[in-house]
């Protein structure tokens, strides 16, 4: 035999932890979403909004192009995988304007295939296709000082 008001006591308790776990859980949901044809870096804890003007795929190559107004500029491209959705990070590059420099991070083959000679600059560690989402992960070398941790969100659920 149990004590009395006890159970109640524990089922209480059960339901604000799981009030808790499922409202944290649709508060990190939310986090993620934002509008089609936007991007957001994250550069070095400081998040960057762009207005996308033109985002897609053509052949195996992903491609971002955007904007904040008239001013910086976004540019992104990312080799597929025959997946389709493992992004190869030799072939991908990122470049982003901001505070009048250009951060820039390559691989190798996208280095190359820009034309470029020698190490390309910063950091590609990661990249992806998640269903509408274009993401890739490393570090942005600013040109000059030191490389800078990024990610790239980017929404095209209408590409070009």
């Amino acid at each position: 035999m149990g004590v009395p008001g006890r159970s109640a006591t524990i089922t209480a308790a059960v339901m604000v932890v799981v009030g808790l776990v499922v409202g944290a859980a649709l508060t990190g949901c939310g986090r993620e979403d934002f509008p089609d044809r936007t991007a957001r870096v994250d550069l070095d804890g400081a998040v960057l909004t762009f207005d996308l003007e033109s985002c897609g795929l053509d052949g195996d190559t992903l491609f971002v192009v955007g904007r904040q107004g008239a001013g910086p500029v976004l540019q992104a491209v990312v080799a597929l995988a025959d997946d389709g959705t493992t992004g190869i990070p030799e072939g991908t590059g990122v470049s982003v304007d901001r505070d009048d420099r250009i951060y820039e991070a390559f691989g190798a083959d996208s280095w190359r295939l820009r034309g470029e000679r020698g190490d390309p600059p910063g950091t590609v560690a990661w990249a992806r296709l998640r269903g509408s989402r274009i993401q890739v992960g490393g570090e942005l070398d600013p040109g000059e000082g030191a490389a800078v941790p990024f990610t790239l969100d980017a929404r095209c659920d209408e590409p070009d």
